[in-house]
């Protein structure tokens, strides 16, 4: 900026006086804001933007299938289903044991006194014992509270565990 010593206003030089200090103002707050001026960021262009959509519908109708169809696993083999079969019934057998153990020993006249719920067997009566029968598909299985828990479970757990491995 100028600091000129100007004559005293006369009309003519007043005006062209006062139009050069607004220029050299005008040019310093150009200059100011020239300095202050972050670098302003690339707008994305359009053509970005679509192509990015497209590789992207692209992958997902190519994989859809990974996501929409579900893993088909192989059927699980009777010796399995028997082995998980006796695994329910057994923890269904173990809440009619503790009601018993808690009423004396006496025989609950059906699952629901028992608090058991047992949708998928049917559980009878008979004298002071009671059955219970299970099926699962082809599979049928039949417990006596005379027989052993631990003959009718046999190596059940082992089964089941074993499901998975080779």
């Amino acid at each position: 900026m100028d600091h000129r010593r100007t004559p005293p206003p006369d009309g003519q030089n007043d005006r062209r006086a006062l139009l050069s200090a607004y220029k050299d103002v005008v040019k310093s707050e150009a200059e100011r804001g020239k300095e202050s001026a972050t670098p302003a960021r690339r707008p994305v262009k359009r053509s970005s933007v679509l192509l990015f959509l497209t590789v992207l519908l692209a992958a997902a109708l190519a994989l859809h299938n990974l996501w929409l169809d579900p893993v088909q696993l192989p059927p699980e083999s009777r010796e399995i289903r028997e082995a998980s079969l006796r695994l329910v019934m057994a923890r269904q057998i173990h809440g009619i044991e503790a009601w018993r153990a808690a009423h004396g020993g006496a025989v609950p006249d059906s699952a629901t006194a028992a608090s058991t719920t047992l949708t998928p067997f049917k559980y009878a009566v008979e004298g002071g014992n009671y059955t219970l029968t299970g099926t699962n598909g082809d599979i049928t299985l039949h417990y006596s509270s005379i027989d052993s828990l631990a003959a009718f479970l046999g190596n059940s757990y082992e089964v089941v565990r074993q499901r998975g491995r080779p």
